[in-house]
């Protein structure tokens, strides 16, 4: 049985109480891909880390475990201040940031980041090329982008969810657009079975070149 569409638009754009009811189921099927990711990311204390599609701010509290410099953006103004409000101490003792922002219009300078997070959010993106260059710019050269996606071959995953909302790109379409925007790329799967009845989760970790 499909996603229905109501369910779908929520999930890319919560927003009202239906977009709380989605944060929460949201909150636990992400936990453990975010813990995952996290861990593949390896981030110091001392690290600058970004969250790109934060929403719920679970996974930024899971940063602010690693790191002093945690910053969370989501363009849902719904899933920001749920996020801040999980993360409310630690806003409080400036460990962490949240925003609301688009992912292609990102308000960061240049190099500001060491590490960014990015799970299951690629779906909703207009297009893949320019948000990956915009994370080009503010990854810091031989900093790491930990990108977390179903893609296309995933039938299950396509057949589930609306394609008016959900855009499930090819694997080889997303390297080739990291290498494009200056990143250096290793594929693995994530959490094999993690997919429930389609394919595992992709975990890209990409490294940003020399400028």
């Amino acid at each position: 049985m499909g996603k229905p569409l109501s369910i779908a638009r929520q999930s890319g754009h919560p927003s009202g109480l239906l977009g709380w009811i989605v944060a929460q189921v949201m909150a636990r099927e992400t936990r453990k891909t975010n813990q995952a990711a996290i861990a593949a990311l390896k981030c110091d204390r001392d690290d600058r880390v970004l969250d790109l599609g934060c929403g719920h701010g679970r996974a930024v509290a899971m940063l602010a475990h690693h790191s002093d410099h945690v910053t969370g953006v989501d363009p849902s103004h719904l899933m920001v201040r749920l996020a801040r409000g999980h993360n409310a101490r630690a806003i409080r003792e400036r460990r962490v940031d949240i925003q609301v922002a688009k992912a292609e219009q990102l308000s960061f300078g240049d190099g500001t980041f060491d590490k960014v997070l990015c799970v299951h959010v690629i779906y909703f993106w207009a297009e893949v090329q320019p948000v990956l260059s915009e994370l080009s710019r503010v990854i810091r050269p031989g900093g790491t982008l930990a990108l977390v996606f179903r893609d296309s071959r995933d039938h299950v995953a396509v057949e589930t969810f609306p394609s008016e909302v959900y855009r499930f790109p090819d694997l080889e379409e997303v390297i080739a657009g990291l290498e494009l925007a200056g990143f250096a790329t290793e594929a693995r799967p994530l959490l094999p079975g993690s997919g429930k009845a389609g394919r595992p989760f992709n975990l890209l970790l990409a490294t940003r070149r020399d400028r």
